[in-house]
Order: structure tokens, then sequence, then C-alpha cells
């Protein structure tokens, strides 16, 4: 098995730091030979050489400065065949979808064949091709309702899914906390390295396999399991190997989007037994008619999505009549003479009209002297988050809520969360991005 921890100094239980205690975290980290983000975050593999003189200093520290440990704690199979995996969902963060029904498909990014949904009915959207390898190979357990696209422009479509085979039971010690003194005890069972993290950590979530009995799992080719409380949430859509080798084969999915599950003959002491939800099946009508639907929207040919500069300068200028009191003046002619040759130079012909501007309530432009201050703190910031690779591009605009939009040195536009540094949004060029955000 695999174990991994990812790990914080708190000096005071449940309370936040500041920058004088990120970087004594900071120090802390890097003493033990190890990398962290700019608050002290480490993520460790539990499985390496020194872990246990690492544990050591880390329990040395904690008495001898009083400070409080938090985590989370995960743990994997091993690489052994298993006859069923946990399909891995996609999270999209497009705003793609308008309502349980409709969505706007082009906004999909490109290659997303399995997609995370929490409908009544669906825990899954997958693509028009994930859909018609289903049908080919005749895969069991698995129906399909269009989701309908009202987007104007041509693109793969997607389908919501009914899985119709529920395991009844799973098994997991997932909810089991370790703040309460009995929990703590059946988790301390599980072995590995839990038994000495439970004693160094007054916080500690934990991510560990979930067990299904063999006699549970069905004769078809997916199933799932659901459970979902205020207090507890355990879903997963499950594959059967040989299905799930034919959309390796077929590109579909990737190896990394299977999960080892468990599936035992016995249930081990230390796990809690979970009875599995319904899933709301849509009605046959429904489904009947999202097909008669789909047909008659495969009749409508739709363009493609081409935004060219012109394009998006021509809406960039009417915007800025609409709303003038939201854009600055154009970048003055020197000045923009001075970017050419520079990343910069495919911006020259908005600084033109307005230097920084308002785009929507999601997005402002930045001016190009904000765009520099702006590229230079966020480099600096990225280089706290020690396993990043470092910018390559410039922040040109922000999003409401501080995520970076960075104009990359492929000419791409990328939108980085201010959480974790993840790219969570991505236009082909500039011209899209700026016709997109108006």
């Amino acid at each position: 098995m695999g174990e991994k921890l990812s790990w914080i100094i708190d000096k005071r239980k449940n309370t936040c730091g500041d920058e004088t205690e990120y970087k004594e975290n900071r120090d802390f980290v890097h003493s033990l030979g190890l990398t962290c983000d700019r608050v002290g975050w480490c993520d460790y593999d539990l499985e390496a050489d020194h872990t246990d003189e690492i544990l050591e200093k880390m329990e040395k520290y904690k008495k001898e400065t009083h400070c409080h440990l938090r985590g989370r704690y995960e743990r994997t199979n091993s690489a052994e065949d298993s006859e069923w995996y946990k399909l891995k969902l996609k999270y999209v963060s497009a705003e793609y979808k308008e309502n349980e029904k409709e969505i706007r498909a082009y906004k999909i990014p490109k290659r997303s064949n399995c997609i995370y949904d929490n409908g009544k009915n669906s825990m899954a959207l997958v693509s028009e091709d994930f859909r018609k390898v289903c049908i080919e190979e005749q895969f069991s357990g698995i129906k399909f309702r269009w989701m309908k696209d009202i987007g104007k422009y041509k693109s793969q479509q997607y389908f919501s899914v009914y899985l119709s085979s529920k395991v009844p039971t799973f098994y997991s010690c997932n909810n089991l906390s370790v703040a309460d003194s009995e929990n703590r005890m059946k988790l301390g069972k599980l072995g590995g390295k839990l038994p000495k993290l439970l004693t160094l950590f007054y916080d500690l979530n934990i991510d560990i396999p979930i067990c299904i009995q063999k006699n549970d799992l069905p004769e078809t080719a997916f199933a799932y399991y659901q459970y979902d409380t205020d207090s507890y949430v355990e879903t997963g859509v499950l594959i059967r190997k040989k299905e799930a080798e034919i959309l390796l084969q077929r590109r579909l999915i990737a190896k990394s989007d299977l999960e080892q599950i468990s599936i035992v003959e016995e249930i081990p002491l230390q796990y809690e037994k979970y009875k599995s939800e319904e899933l709301e099946p849509p009605s046959i009508e429904e489904m009947q008619n999202s097909f008669k639907a789909y047909e008659e929207f495969l009749k409508t040919p739709r363009q493609e999505r081409k935004v060219n500069e012109e394009m998006a300068l021509q809406i960039f200028r009417k915007q800025k009549k609409v709303e003038k009191e939201y854009f600055n003046r154009g970048l003055p002619k020197r000045s923009c003479e001075a970017l050419a040759g520079t990343i910069y130079e495919i911006m020259i012909p908005y600084y033109q009209i307005s230097d920084g501007a308002v785009l929507s309530d999601e997005y402002t432009l930045l001016s190009h002297k904000e765009s520099v201050f702006e590229t230079k703190e966020f480099a600096e910031d990225m280089k706290l988050e020690e396993w990043l690779v470092p910018l390559d591009g410039v922040v040109i605009a922000k999003g409401a809520d501080g995520d970076a939009i960075v104009l990359t040195g492929e000419k791409r536009v990328e939108r980085i969360s201010h959480e974790d540094h993840e790219v969570i949004g991505q236009w082909d060029n500039v011209q899209t991005f700026m016709f997109d955000s108006i």
C-alpha cells in the first residue's frame, strides 16, 4: 500500500497564522530537507527512506514549541490487478451548465470525457465519443440522457449518465474522527504509519479506500455507490476491468482516471457499514424525448467557434462606448511602441483603446503598469509554492475572486486559482478571452 501525508503547523488550534508564523513554518519544513507552499503546507511520501527520522523531528519540534499539527492522511492500494475500479471524474470549473438539463457544450474544455455531476439522477456527464463506445460494446448498467446544448457554436455533445446497478452496501473508515478516543483506537489498528501519526496530530483527515464485499458487486459493466449527508459524503462510479481496458484503448480515459478499490470477502473490524442510496432515475418518456430532441439538434448545422482579433476589438470598442466610466484612456503611442517585440505586443491593440478596463462582473483587464506589478507579485508568490513550475507569462487580468489571468509564453490565456495555483480555465488566445469576458 502507499501512504501520503499533507501537513502544516498550527501555533494555536483552529487559528489562522500570519506572515511571521508562515515563515517559521517554512523554515522548519526546510530544516527537514522538504518543500512546502507559502503558508507551510508540506506534501510528504510516508514510504520515503527517512520517514521515521522525519516524524521524530516533528515530534521533538512539537514538544519544544508547544505547537499543533494538522493534516490529511491518504492511503492507496497496491498496484495489484483488480476486477473493478473506481472511475475518477474530472471537475470542470467552466460555467457551462445552465440548469439540470441544459448546457453550453462549447465551454467545456476539450478532451473532457468524464465530468463530475451532482444531478438528482446522474453522477457524471460523458462525451458523445464515450457514449458511442458504450453502445457499440454493449456495456451494461449504464443509460444516457442528452444534455440539451443551447450554446451557439459547434461542439462535442454530452450526456448525463444513469447507472442502474447499485452496490447495496459499502464499508469505510473515513468518517472516523481522530478527536474521538474510540475512533482513534480503531484507526490505530489499521497499521502503517497511522498509529504514529495519531500521537502527533490533533486534527487528521483520513482518506482510505473503501471496502466492498465481493458478493455485492453486480454482473454489469458499471455500478455505483452513494452516501451523501451533511456530516459525511462518499460516492463513486465503478467500472469493471474488462470495460475499463476498452475505454483505455480508445483513449477516452487514462490510467490515472482509474483508482483501485478494495474487494474483500470479510470486512475489517475497523470499518463502518454504510447503505448506498438510490439515484432517482429519469422517466422512460424523458429519456425518449431527450433523444428525439438530440436527433433534431443534429439536423441543424452550427458554426465553428472562431474568434479573430477584429471581432474582439469590435466588441471591446462597443463596450467602451456603453460604459465609459469603467474604461481608462488608451496607452500613449510611445508606450505602445516600446512593447513591440515583447510578450505584451499582442496586447497593444487593446491597450490603444483602453489601458485597463472592467470587462464584466467577473473580469478586469489590468493596465500595462498594473500588469507589470501584478506579474512581479504573482511570480514572487509562486516561488513560495515550492513545487510549482515558475510563471511563464504575464498577468493581464484578474478574476472577481482574485484569480490571475495569465498570458502564457505560448500565447494562450489561463485562469490560475488564487487558492492552489491550479489552472482552472483556459482560452486558445487573447482575442477569445476578451470576446468571452465582455
